[in-house]
């Protein structure tokens, strides 16, 4: 009986993805969520956002067109049962804005977190609860290793929804085990999508998607707007005042108003 090589013995562990070998029950479970978007839906493999595993969007700067990328499906799933929590966004989230893509806000949870060990935390536990329709966290630049990636995916694996992580785009070279990764790149009224890994399907598309325009505005307090206190363990109101910003029109220029 021959000996089976370190090599063959890597390649067939659970955790090692081969593009060569997606088996057809992997294949049923990785479901695509439609991203509303039908340029970048047919580029996508299985039509859409993975539901069973990690989305990184990687941006040279936080809140440059995040929102109205992942808006349509986003809108979508907040019709679901489930929360759409949102992890240490950069700036606090404006409630008409988010009305303006058709997100229902009452299903929404701003959890805002100073560390990186509180921010992966959270993140975590909200991908593996089976209580979110999405979850999106913005993580910071340094600090991230490929075994906290790994715990996330292995948890986004859980989930039914759409897992995305924010990053940056300096995180581009480095490895990481998420079903999909792009980078994104806004240029006036339009992004440019640069698909650099999708599982069980090809990447180095480039797609060029025009900024989804908001649906008609909404009136509501922006103080309906529930915010997690990680001081106080709580849900409470945002602070109202807050103005949108002039390209994404979903955060909030006052950052002294985000609670911590």
């Amino acid at each position: 009986m021959s000996e089976i090589s370190p090599l063959e013995t890597l390649l067939y562990r659970s955790d090692i993805w081969r593009a060569s070998s997606v088996s057809d029950s992997h294949a049923s479970e990785s479901i695509g969520i439609p991203s509303g978007l039908r340029k970048l839906d047919k580029a996508l493999h299985h039509g859409g956002w993975p539901s069973h595993g990690l989305t990184e969007l990687l941006f040279a700067t936080p809140s440059s067109g995040e929102l109205r990328l992942l808006g349509p499906s986003l809108a979508r799933l907040s019709q679901r049962a489930g929360l759409v929590v949102l992890v240490a966004p950069p700036y606090t989230p404006y409630a008409p804005g988010l009305l303006g893509y058709g997100i229902d806000i009452s299903r929404l949870l701003v959890i805002q977190l100073n560390t990186t060990a509180d921010i992966l935390w959270a993140t975590e536990q909200a991908l593996s609860s089976g209580a979110c329709s999405s979850v999106l966290s913005w993580l910071p630049e340094s600090g991230i290793t490929h075994k906290h990636l790994r715990r996330l995916q292995l948890a986004a694996q859980q989930s039914h929804g759409v897992s995305v992580l924010l990053r940056s785009s300096s995180a581009a070279c480095q490895a990481s085990p998420a079903a999909l990764r792009i980078a994104v790149t806004t240029h006036a009224s339009q992004l440019q999508l640069d698909i650099l890994k999708q599982r069980g399907g090809w990447a180095g598309q480039q797609v060029t998607l025009a900024l989804p325009k908001l649906l008609a505005r909404q009136q509501l307090p922006v103080g309906d707007l529930p915010v997690y206190n990680s001081r106080t363990k709580s849900r409470q109101p945002a602070a109202p005042g807050m103005q949108p910003l002039a390209d994404l029109h979903a955060f909030g220029h006052n950052t002294s108003s985000v609670i911590h």
